[in-house]
């Protein structure tokens, strides 16, 4: 009988070949950590890993789309004006460009595994704190320390993963973590549907503080930040990281945790005994570090954090990360933009066809999402009681209670983000990820453009979800590009200002997009269509062969 011939190997024994390794040699040599990775093999502990990271990655999304759901119903309760709304809607991408340095260095200097756990509860902490805010002053200036803390977890949780993963598996680890960024923005609407049309409301410490629906939404967003704090306090630090700081023994453990969690064995079993060493940092450095005072420390804290910045900016490192930076920057502006500002398209679609209906023509049909949106403006302060928007000028404050469709609208554009995501995890070692960054903005390009011609609401919502999965995409293969292109000592750095300058381009994205939007309705339409077609530019200059980098 033939033996199996499947692609995957069986066992770690059928893997040593496959690896270039000689099994009778194993025992004596010392290994690099990539083969080390390999020899792992892949099964439970990498899908208990997964699973844990799922509230993670979902926190991000919540930390950013939440206001963007709230300002319908918080306008009268904050008397919120259209700046306002913008700046709540961008601010907390705000916080996290200011934190990227701090906490690029951090990581690179005290590990991931510990910052991402305290990271996470203290997300919880100030987003519980912004959901009791009175005014629009203070839930501003918590949105922003939401950002800033929650910019470190993010960054360093894509890396903590890459790190346990061999690169057969990394880049479709990194694509499918887009999977639960799309299960966020199903969650989010669905708990926004259930949550904030509720009529509760409570007054606390004697009138002093009200506390009503969409509040309970904003603390509720917290319980993935809860749940990732708590779920990686289960898990060893990096072991890439350790050898990085030439803990060579300590990562040797850890591997064969791994390698015992896969495969049921015993660890002592792992076939490696030995590996080469990493970046070592002296004893004595180490020691310097502990005699040192509170000041002192964060002075040599900061000084290994410019260290670490420096190699990025100089050859051979700056060519490849001022590409993968503007990359970022469009991927990010373009995929936000539109994003944050969904839900007020989709009210305006929603709105329009009440209209349509009073009218006795239900069909939208005929319409371009342009025309609907210039019939909003004409309306809204006539028709005050159908519109989401407070104006100072008016004594009373009347707000539409938002219908399903709504809601429902961003689910399925959710839905289709994540069926994307699972498709690209599973062709992109095939295709490449420089080849579906290519494809993916481009079909970006296309759908972007297409929304100013649609003149069908369903056709247009149709594009809106293949274009946000398409650009979702592109960003999240942006940072599979960068776990790759740059070693591991300036990895998690170079995540966080990859990060740091797409969240700048979503910043500038939504800050720009109502005054375009004023001048001409294409306008914006059109600027992001041109940002998404450079992005596919830039990333025909991206390197054939990616993956080859030496740690």
């Amino acid at each position: 009988m033939k033996k199996n011939t499947t692609d995957e190997p069986k066992s770690i024994e059928e893997t040593l070949p496959l690896a270039g390794i000689d099994k009778t040699t194993l025992h004596n040599e010392a290994v690099d950590l990539e083969t080390a990775l390999t020899l792992t093999g892949y099964g439970k502990f990498h899908l208990l890993l997964m699973l844990a990271s799922l509230p993670g990655v979902m926190t991000n999304v919540f930390d950013t789309s939440a206001m963007s759901y709230v300002l319908p119903s918080a306008v009268c309760d904050l008397h919120l004006s259209s700046l306002d709304k913008g700046l709540l809607n961008s601010i907390t991408y705000a916080g996290m460009i200011s934190s990227a340095f701090m906490w690029g260095f951090l990581s690179d200097s005290l590990g991931r595994q510990r910052l991402l756990c305290l990271g996470f509860f203290l997300d919880v902490t100030c987003g519980v704190i912004s959901s009791f805010s009175q005014n629009f002053q203070v839930l501003v200036v918590f949105r922003f320390f939401s950002g800033f803390i929650i910019s470190g977890p993010h960054a360093m949780l894509i890396s903590f993963l890459a790190e346990f993963h061999s690169h057969k598996y990394r880049a479709r680890m990194i694509i499918l973590t887009g999977v639960y960024g799309a299960l966020a923005n199903i969650s989010i609407p669905g708990l926004a549907w259930l949550i904030i049309p509720q009529s509760w409301s409570w007054s606390l410490f004697g009138g002093h503080i009200t506390y009503n629906s969409w509040r309970v939404f904003v603390a509720v967003c917290t319980i993935p930040s809860f749940l990732a704090g708590c779920l990686m306090t289960c898990f060893d630090e990096s072991p890439k990281f350790l050898m990085s700081r030439g803990q060579t023994d300590e990562a040797l453990r850890v591997l064969r945790k791994v390698y015992s969690i896969n495969t049921g064995k015993h660890p002592d079993t792992y076939p490696v005994k030995a590996l080469l060493s990493g970046r070592i940092e002296t004893q004595s450095s180490k020691v310097t570090l502990e005699e040192q005072d509170s000041f002192e420390k964060i002075l040599t804290l900061v000084t290994s954090g410019w260290k670490q910045v420096k190699p990025l900016f100089r050859l051979p490192h700056i060519t490849s990360a001022i590409l993968v930076f503007s990359i970022q920057f469009g991927a990010l502006l373009s995929m936000n933009t539109i994003r944050l500002w969904m839900p007020q398209l989709f009210f305006i679609m929603e709105d329009f066809a009440k209209l349509q209906e009073d009218a006795a023509d239900s069909s939208l049909d005929g319409y371009s999402l342009c025309e609907m949106l210039a019939f909003s403006k004409q309306l809204e302060r006539s028709k005050l009681n159908q519109s989401a928007v407070a104006f100072e000028d008016l004594e009373t404050c009347t707000v539409n209670v938002v219908k399903s469709t709504m809601y429902l609208n961003s689910v399925i554009v959710g839905g289709v983000t994540g069926v994307f995501y699972l498709f690209a995890g599973s062709i992109i070692n095939a295709m490449g990820r420089k080849r579906m960054l290519i494809l993916g903005f481009l079909v970006a390009t296309v759908c972007v453009a297409s929304i100013y011609w649609s003149r069908n609401s369903t056709v247009t919502i149709a594009i809106i979800a293949v274009y946000l999965a398409a650009s979702s995409v592109t960003g999240k293969a942006v940072v599979s590009v960068v776990v790759d292109l740059f070693p591991t000592s300036l990895r998690a750095m170079a995540v966080s200002l990859t990060m740091m300058f797409g969240r700048s381009g979503a910043l500038l994205g939504n800050l720009l997009f109502p005054i375009l939007l004023d001048l001409s309705c294409s306008v914006p339409f059109f600027v992001v269509s041109g940002v998404t077609f450079a992005g596919a530019c830039l990333s025909a200059l991206l390197p054939i062969h990616l993956g080859k980098n030496a740690d």
